[in-house]
């Protein structure tokens, strides 16, 4: 329906479709005291998980989004990806629009095959960004003109430099969810695994597992190149419920992680 998107005195609004299964994806600044300084749309079926702020106080945004989407804000200029796929599947996307929410460039994983969008972070000392999420089999996990195809269901780390051209590309494979990314230096994962995954991103193989019809929490450490480093389990050797997996750093490079879960679980 009509949202005011000004959490102060004055009002901004914008409208969507109801119910709010059919309604659009928005991204909303404030300036630091929480005053509004502007909100977008994204005009169709798309969810925005997460962004990042990056050069110049611009916004690198990821999700996923299904059907026909116009991906620019601007309300005199459009920017539409269609997904395919029979019947038509979710993608992953990477949008990025200037500090004033001016549209720049759009990145989109899956086509006819499943894609999401999990986890964006932005390395200000080297000027790149990386985004991250899940992919189905068949699936090119670069979003430039090269390819990288995915032989199995598996994890995606993608790293792009300001202008949305690929850096590189990597696979996890398995039934992999990197749902939370920090550069800190390398690029720490966090996030869900089922089964059995190799999290080694490279030509080795560094195989993580867990009990069947279980997830369990993986934290991984790749290096600036995106080589492997480290990898951390948190085992519950239970069937339990597992959600989001979040993680932050501090200045001495602690690394703190979160999530929420039922059941029972070890987290030593």
């Amino acid at each position: 329906n009509i949202i005011d998107f000004d959490p102060g005195i004055n009002t901004f609004t914008m409208t969507a479709p109801s119910p709010i299964s059919s309604g659009d994806a928005f991204i909303l600044k404030t300036d630091s005291s929480g005053n509004f300084k502007w909100a977008k749309k994204l005009v169709g079926n798309a969810t925005v998980r997460e962004i990042a702020i990056g050069d110049n106080g611009s916004a690198y945004a990821t999700g996923t989004f299904k059907g026909s989407v116009d991906f620019n804000p601007d309300t005199s200029a459009t920017t539409i990806i269609q997904t395919g796929g029979t019947p038509v599947k979710d993608n992953a996307f990477l949008l990025k629009l200037t500090r004033n929410g001016i549209f720049k460039w759009i990145k989109v994983i899956g086509g006819n095959y499943q894609g999401q969008g999990l986890a964006v972070a932005f390395n200000q000392l080297n000027m790149k960004c990386c985004f991250t999420g899940f992919a189905a089999p068949g699936v090119d996990i670069d979003p430039g003109p090269s390819t990288n195809v995915t032989s199995s269901g598996a994890g995606f780390i993608c790293e792009l430099d300001t202008m949305g051209a690929t850096l590189q590309s990597k696979s996890l494979d398995g039934n992999c969810y990197p749902t939370s990314i920090k550069y800190d230096s390398g690029l720490l994962i966090g996030g869900l695994f089922q089964d059995v995954v190799d999290v080694d991103p490279g030509t080795g193989v560094q195989s993580i597992s867990c009990p069947a019809s279980t997830s369990e929490i993986f934290i991984l450490k790749l290096t600036n190149a995106l080589a492997f480093n480290w990898v951390r389990e948190v085992n519950s050797n239970t069937i339990c419920s597992l959600h989001d997996v979040r993680l932050m750093t501090d200045k001495k490079s602690h690394i703190y992680l979160f999530s929420a879960y039922t059941g029972s679980y070890d987290l030593d």
